[in-house]
């Protein structure tokens, strides 16, 4: 799938930095590439000629895959009596990891029409470390490999991490994957470094049997969430996507709220929310949705900035809404050893208010400048809507019912898939065919091939910080720094994961802040949901943040807008964002933890809190207009104060 127009403006992908370059050029192409690889992906049109006739192998890779990840989600003897969870990780890996060097170029300056020789070369040598892993997964168990690997298991180990490594630049960018690299070869050199990072060293051969042969490095807890969750998840939103649940859900939203002044702004909030929380990820829903609202707003008279700043936090907030939210949540689920559901009921909360607070802002934006809503020709009947896509809600439905009822979070989102392909047969024009299993196909290719070499990279990370133990070691000289000081520890976290979240992807950037400040925070009284949660918003934060924020970037060459001041537009208008994780951090409540009277009672605080602030950002109040500085900054520190009010609880 493609999105390709016309703009005044050149957009070219610096891979290198996640971020996108504005280059003047009157009359050039836009090619938007959605880099989350999630549901929906979206597959550029220079990644689908490059593959020209080899993208036999993409849907040779992407089928066998799924159907071998089916068997094993569904515990099928043919594969469970075969195959023991190492084994799947790595088949999975095998299946995946070839891909990328596939459907990426090395360089993204050198677009290729065809795969040169060379990366056919690495997608052979990337198969050869997973395939080790699986024909030796059984005696691996047993063996002391990981402590001392025989040469030929240590060649084979260098190889594979270089591998990874190279996937990672290509796919993710080079920022992240210096970083990676760095903590790779950290137990190297971990007896010689500062006091706060001193550890001890390990030899090559001891990090490389840790990494590649034990389950606690690229085959650890992230890539057996990868295989045995995120996957089902992610499918359920790309078959979503290929049904034509984009449009349905904006012409929900457009019936419910496109009446109302400011209708268009409106539109782009909900149908974002919806469909970010579908795909997970805020990049991909910007280019989705927001090449239809985003043109739409302008029409009715938002400013450029103003438009693309609100589908920016809007699709930000969506990859945290329930109940398909972003990699990073399954990860966190992983990490606390708890089900996936639990995550996302936590989640749920803060998100409604922080969609109560965008919501009162853009409404009074609107009301200040009057905005017109949308004309009754634009808006589509809500009836008509429901009845021809009934089946996307109940699609839904039947996935929230397994998750949350039933308790089968692993099998839910395949229930949910055929439940939906069965009903998309109903209809004429949602019957699948070639061209819709094709495009699904090569976006489930391209959103695996993604995720593949992030969640393996997220498990070196991980295996790092700990082979060297320097996660605790960290944790105990932050707390004694600080002074015991809770307020202190939370802010340092916070401005970590903020500065992480510019050069790497949010899964890592939150294994990294969680794994250090988490258990600091736990030690001072703090629910550990919250405390995880803190560090999992954090990371979605960098992404509407400047001086690096690739979804305001994306939202900002849609619109036409200049990009950094697009960003400081969305601080502007989701400036309760930053409020919102220190007062679920302080009141567990926020996060659906206490007593119900607890939860309503901060929730609603919470809520009025956050539109206040809205009122104070925009200086203006319904039946008053517009306010002076003093009323602004008084209603500002109250709503600050109601954000706040439910510790009291």
């Amino acid at each position: 799938m493609l999105i390709s127009f016309k703009v005044e403006r050149r957009v070219e992908w610096a891979r290198d930095s996640r971020e996108v370059q504005v280059i003047p050029q009157s009359g050039a192409e836009l090619a938007l590439h959605e880099e989350a690889g999630v549901g929906g992906s979206l597959v550029p049109e220079h990644m689908v000629k490059r593959l020209g006739q080899a993208k036999w192998v993409v849907f040779a890779a992407t089928w066998i895959a799924l159907t071998v990840t089916v068997l094993y989600v569904f515990r099928t003897s043919i594969i469970v009596d075969n195959i023991i969870e190492t084994a799947f990780m790595a088949f999975l890996l095998g299946m995946f990891l070839p891909l990328v060097f596939l459907m990426f170029p090395v360089s993204n300056k050198r677009q290729q029409n065809r795969i040169p020789w060379y990366d056919w070369v690495l997608a052979g040598l990337s198969l050869v470390g997973p395939a080790f892993i699986f024909v030796n997964a059984v005696p691996l168990v047993v063996s002391v490999w990981q402590l001392r690997p025989p040469p030929f298991a240590f060649a084979v180990g260098i190889l594979t991490l270089c591998l990874l490594l190279e996937a990672s630049r290509r796919a993710i960018g080079l920022s992240y994957t210096v970083i990676v690299g760095v903590v790779l070869v950290y137990p190297l050199f971990a007896s010689n470094m500062p006091e706060v990072l001193l550890a001890k060293s390990y030899s090559i051969e001891r990090i490389v049997g840790f990494q590649f042969l034990s389950t606690a490095g690229i085959f650890g807890i992230p890539m057996g969430i990868f295989g045995t969750a995120l996957m089902g998840f992610m499918v359920f939103g790309t078959v979503m996507d290929a049904t034509g649940a984009s449009k349905f859900l904006l012409d929900v939203a457009q019936g419910l709220l496109g009446k109302a002044r400011g209708g268009p702004a409106l539109v782009s909030i909900l149908a974002s929310s919806f469909m970010a929380s579908l795909s997970g990820s805020s990049i991909a829903n910007v280019v989705t949705v927001g090449t239809v609202t985003i043109p739409a707003m302008k029409k009715a008279g938002y400013k450029p900035t103003m438009a693309a700043a609100i589908e920016a936090c809007a699709s930000n907030g969506g990859q945290l809404m329930p109940p398909v939210m972003g990699a990073t949540a399954f990860v966190m689920a992983g990490l606390l050893r708890i089900p996936y559901a639990s995550v996302a009921i936590a989640a749920l909360l803060p998100m409604i208010v922080y969609y109560a607070g965008l919501f009162a802002n853009v409404y009074l934006y609107a009301q200040r400048h009057g905005l017109p809503a949308l004309q009754a020709s634009e808006i589509p009947s809500l009836k008509t809507t429901l009845k021809n896509g009934w089946y996307y809600l109940s699609a839904v439905a039947v996935l929230v019912y397994l998750m949350f009822w039933i308790k089968v979070e692993t099998w839910a989102p395949y229930y949910a898939i055929l439940f939906l392909v069965l009903c998309s047969f109903i209809r004429r024009e949602t019957r699948p065919n070639m061209r819709t299993l094709h495009d699904f196909t090569l976006a489930t290719g391209h959103a695996m091939a993604f995720l593949a070499p992030v969640m393996a990279t997220a498990g070196i990370v991980m295996g790092s910080l700990s082979l060297t133990g320097t996660a605790h070691s960290i944790a105990g000289e932050l707390a004694t720094l600080a002074g015991g000081n809770l307020y202190l520890l939370a802010a340092v976290g916070a401005i970590a994961a903020l500065i992480l979240g510019t050069g790497m992807q949010s899964t890592p950037v939150y294994i990294f802040t969680a794994l250090v400040f988490a258990p600091t925070l736990e030690g001072q009284g703090i629910y550990p949901v919250a405390a995880h949660l803190f560090f999992l918003y954090w990371g979605m934060i960098g992404l509407v943040t400047p001086p690096v924020c690739t979804t305001s970037f994306v939202a900002a060459v849609i619109a036409g807008s200049p990009p950094m001041r697009t960003g400081f537009k969305s601080c502007a208008i989701s400036v309760f964002m930053y409020v919102l994780p220190f007062a679920f951090l302080l009141n567990p409540a926020l996060v659906a933890h206490g007593t119900l009277t607890a939860i309503v009672g901060s929730v609603l605080a919470a809520t009025v809190g956050a539109v206040l602030i809205a009122v104070a950002m925009e200086g203006y109040m319904l039946r008053i207009g517009v306010l002076g500085i003093v009323p602004r900054l008084a209603t500002f520190v109250l709503g600050f104060s109601l954000a706040f009010v439910g510790v009291l609880f």
